[in-house]
């Protein structure tokens, strides 16, 4: 497993066992950051996850890596990732209640990601879901950046 987890109720949250472990802030909102993600966390200053009560929500994945970045490879690889950070929680896709995509040439590759996004999402329940077209992003080679919120699933 990816993350050294602390048990919260049936659902295992990452946190770090160093400085983090714990941490709450004033107003009931938690960052979530793995063992890889503390250098970026402190560096970068920003939590890869935020847990509020029984919502996570997650910074932006990419899907620039693993030698192909053509579009329809980015926009899979940026699933995917999605899909593993959920897993790391016990959750699935159909546990995100909510999306915002950031598109280079969002005209251009519009289709071909709608078409990718069906592949992932292909029935109800579906998220809400935003989409902005954007000159660029962090990374140059990147084309979508994929920011979302997941609901925890209830306590029995």
């Amino acid at each position: 497993m990816r993350f050294r987890g602390v048990i919260v109720g049936t659902v295992a949250l990452a946190a770090t066992a160093g400085p983090l472990a714990g941490q709450t802030t004033a107003h009931g909102w938690e960052p979530i950051v793995s063992e890889s993600q503390e250098r970026s966390y402190e560096a970068f200053r920003y939590a890869p996850m935020v847990r509020i009560g029984e919502t996570l929500i997650a910074s932006g994945v990419i899907g620039v890596g693993g030698g192909d970045n053509r579009p329809g490879a980015q926009f899979r690889r940026a699933f995917e990732r999605m899909i593993a950070i959920l897993e790391d929680y016990g959750l699935t896709l159909a546990d995100v209640a909510e999306m915002t995509t950031y598109h280079v040439n969002l005209g251009e590759h519009g289709q071909e990601f709608m078409a990718i996004r069906s592949e992932f999402l292909p029935e109800p329940p579906y998220p809400a879901w935003t989409a902005i077209g954007v000159e660029r992003l962090w990374m140059e080679q990147a084309l979508i950046e994929i920011q979302f919120t997941a609901a925890l699933r209830p306590q029995p």
